[in-house]
């Protein structure tokens, strides 16, 4: 966005920085169940696209502010179809003969290649000013949802992240560690309870998570854990060296999962044996 736009725009800007001073926290009263890969599954607690409306709409309303959401279908090659329309519309200025052999020299209009569709929000101020922001509507994988009732559940998905992404607001709870485990659909026969906290973190056995290195996501875990048990990043790297010989990013995903135990377990049971002596039955 270049200086004459951002000037444009200085009132929507001043505007929703008011109304999100007003936002208050969004209640969360749903729950959402994912299996993952490694043979457990995890829920997390979620505000529905109704409740985000209702907690922010009156705030929005107050500072001139109103939003607005619509489908495009996503051409692809929009600007050769413009291009030919702008073609033929100056041949149609033109008269008698020299209007039938341009048009007639006038190739067919391209065909539109479409795309993934995108939901759009629009942001509006009263004084005429808007912010436009995107999301991709994506169809959920599986056999549980098919034909309209699946593009409605993933535009009703694209339609609450584009809310909340335009917004600055948040409606999930915070799923990138457990999420970055092996999030999945493939599971026939998810684990509950503690035994999902268990499948989850398993190290061996009939159902062991992926091999191959860590993810970042799951070091930064790690590390989140590790600062909720009061270890400092030093501890943590500490830890890893101790018990695997290895920097908290080489470890591999399978130790990674017995380096969220422990430090989990610091506080409570620090414990300095070596893992192999720990994990004997």
């Amino acid at each position: 966005m270049d200086t004459e736009q951002i000037y444009k725009s200085l009132n929507i800007y001043a505007a929703l920085a008011s109304a999100q001073a007003k936002f208050e926290g969004i209640e969360k009263k749903k729950t959402a169940r994912v299996r993952m890969k490694s043979g457990g599954e995890y829920t997390y607690k979620y505000a529905d696209l109704a409740d985000v409306l209702s907690s922010v709409r009156k705030h929005l309303g107050e500072f001139g502010l109103s939003v607005s959401q619509s489908v495009e279908t996503g051409i692809t090659n929009q600007a050769e179809i413009d291009a030919w329309v702008e073609t033929a519309k100056f041949g149609l200025k033109l008269d008698g003969d020299s209007q039938k052999d341009w048009l007639a020299s006038l190739p067919a209009c391209p065909k539109a290649i479409t795309g993934t569709p995108k939901l759009v929000t629009h942001l509006f101020h009263r004084l005429g000013e808007k912010l436009r922001g995107e999301v991709a509507i994506v169809m959920p994988e599986g056999d549980h949802l098919k034909g309209p009732q699946a593009y409605g559940a993933a535009l009703t998905y694209a339609r609450r992240y584009g809310l909340c992404n335009m917004l600055g607001i948040s409606a999930d709870e915070d799923t990138d560690g457990r999420a970055s485990d092996g999030a999945g659909g493939n599971d026939k026969k998810p684990a509950t309870g503690k035994e999902t906290t268990q499948a989850a973190r398993n190290t061996g056995g009939s159902n062991p998570p992926k091999t191959g290195k860590a993810t970042a996501p799951q070091v930064k875990r790690l590390f989140a854990l590790g600062g909720k048990s009061g270890m400092d990043s030093d501890t943590v790297k500490a830890m890893c060296q101790h018990y695997f010989k290895k920097k908290p990013d080489e470890l591999t995903k399978l130790e990674i999962q017995k380096a969220f135990d422990y430090a989990e377990g610091y506080q409570k049971k620090p414990d300095t044996s070596p893992p192999d002596e720990r994990d004997c039955d």
